[in-house]
């Protein structure tokens, strides 16, 4: 049976809770993904913070401008602790499959911080379970073909 810990993004990047919004923001643009775990200095789990959890802080066009803008950009130097999801559904490195897609799919998140011992030690995206079930429906076609 397949777990969890088959399938994560082992290792993820993570910040902690004291990085900017702007910090964060970059991040996840630059290495193209959607969450980051936040950590205390012992990798504990303190929140995740996701791309649609800042959106609403960025005002990416210099042109933009008026209250609006402005009180944007200001957000965006305060720290990822005020825009996180504190105490996130978590799975832990060693559970099926099935119990991580159940999860996402009762809880309707997009991401699991995958924990072992309360420590961060992966990332499981809706799209790490889809291309799960793509390969394995790849395989199934192979062998029916």
């Amino acid at each position: 049976m397949l777990q969890v810990r088959d399938i994560m993004t082992s290792s993820p990047i993570t910040i902690p809770e004291d990085t900017s919004a702007r910090d964060a923001l970059e991040m996840l643009e630059s290495m193209q993904i959607h969450h980051l775990p936040v950590v205390d200095n012992r990798g504990v789990l303190l929140g995740l913070i996701s791309e649609r959890d800042l959106h609403s802080l960025y005002a990416p066009r210099p042109e933009l401008s008026g209250d609006w803008a402005q009180a944007a950009r200001a957000k965006l130097g305060e720290p990822v602790a005020q825009y996180m999801i504190p105490r996130p559904i978590v799975v832990d490195d060693n559970a099926s499959i099935e119990t991580a897609l159940s999860r996402i799919l009762r809880e309707r998140v997009s991401a699991l911080p995958v924990v072992h011992d309360g420590k961060v030690v992966g990332i499981l995206s809706y799209v790490d379970l889809l291309l799960l079930m793509a390969r394995q429906l790849g395989s199934e076609t192979a062998a029916s073909g």
